[in-house]
């Protein structure tokens, strides 16, 4: 889950505030960015997005140069662009091989990648807001009225045999959970409260723990690892500390 990885970059910056050396190119690829956003060149921008572009949930993901298209107005708005008029190279960030304007009176608005291809775009205009907030709403209309209230979704996985939502509520990270065969609108099989949310290191990933009893449920988005086996998102249950299933998990947006 890129923005998850790109938020943690950002707190590294607040509480390390160095940068590393980044090139003439990519500073040119930022001044390039800035000029197709500012002039609606959305078809050449396009090309150069590392697609799935992640929105914040329950917004679906932007998966395709067309998508992109269609919701580039969405997206950059008249403020946006104002802000991006106060680039300067100095506002540039680097951590882990990518690229980020995390400086001057930028907070993580775009990251890039070592290739000079977008890897996020963490804006989100009060249009897109909107369309958040009216699809939150009828998510809320359809899902099952003990777990109908929330402040901000974390996540929403599935299995084969499982669906779990991860929502920050007045009572803290809420996990819940529903078994094979039922959907939000029924009642689920599983709520837990006072979830924990840790970052997996500094090479990015999150991990949420909740407990219940001596059973505890972690939910890990794992991103740097050694095979490809061993990223994506998984489920583990313990019992006493003893690791009893793990269960790879699939992102639904």
């Amino acid at each position: 889950m890129k923005k998850k990885y790109l938020f943690f970059i950002i707190i590294i910056f607040l509480t390390t505030n160095c940068k590393g050396q980044v090139s003439p190119e990519l500073k040119e690829q930022f001044k390039y960015i800035i000029r197709l956003i500012k002039e609606d060149k959305a078809r050449e921008l396009s090309a150069l997005i590392d697609y799935p572009l992640g929105r914040e949930n329950p917004l679906p993901d932007i998966k395709s140069s067309a998508d992109f298209i269609s919701h580039f107005k969405i997206i950059f708005d008249y403020s946006f662009k104002q802000q991006l008029s106060r680039y300067n190279d100095s506002d540039i960030f680097e951590r882990n091989g990518v690229y980020g304007l995390v400086g001057g009176s930028f907070s993580g608005e775009i990251w890039i990648n070592d290739n000079g291809k977008i890897i996020a775009i963490n804006y989100s205009s009060p249009e897109e807001q909107r369309l958040k907030e009216k699809l939150t709403e009828e998510i809320k209309l359809k899902i099952h009225p003990s777990v109908k209230n929330w402040r901000k979704n974390i996540l929403v996985w599935k299995s084969d045999k499982l669906l779990i939502r991860i929502d920050d509520t007045d009572k803290g990270l809420r996990y819940v959970c529903w078994g094979q065969g039922h959907n939000m609108s029924e009642k689920p099989d599983l709520i837990l409260y006072n979830g924990l949310e840790e970052q997996r290191g500094t090479m990015g990933g999150w991990t949420w723990t909740f407990r219940n009893g001596n059973w505890s449920y972690l939910i890990d988005d794992v991103e740097m690892c050694e095979g490809p086996e061993d990223c994506g998102l998984f489920l583990r249950i313990l019992y006493g500390g003893t690791e009893k299933s793990k269960i790879r998990m699939k992102e639904v947006k």
